[in-house]
């Protein structure tokens, strides 16, 4: 199966607020900092793909501290969504391969 990947902008440019509709997007779920030195700054749960870092987030889920989100780090997964400069809201997510 063919894996779509979101559009990648050029080196240097900053993300595009227009939503742009993705299917099949995979990659690794992480956690890690998140604006790290603001207001905002909190651990997030991120989709890393081969083109970008997402922050990763179930479209029907909190926005901050999903467990359910929590509980796939270090797994690799499917994604389909609509990705909104560099956040993931995911309509799908699959488990592909375990965590290791």
């Amino acid at each position: 199966m063919a894996t779509r990947k979101a559009p990648s902008k050029p080196e240097g440019s900053t993300p595009s607020s227009e939503p742009t509709r993705v299917h099949a997007l995979r990659g690794r779920v992480a956690e890690g900092p998140f604006a790290r030195g603001s207001k905002s700054e909190h651990n997030a749960v991120f989709l890393e793909t081969r083109a970008a870092r997402y922050v990763l987030r179930r479209r029907d889920g909190p926005a901050y501290a999903d467990q359910t989100l929590r509980k796939l780090v270090g797994w690799t997964v499917e994604c389909d969504g609509v990705v909104v400069s560099y956040v993931l809201i995911a309509d799908r997510i699959e488990p592909i391969s375990e965590a290791v």
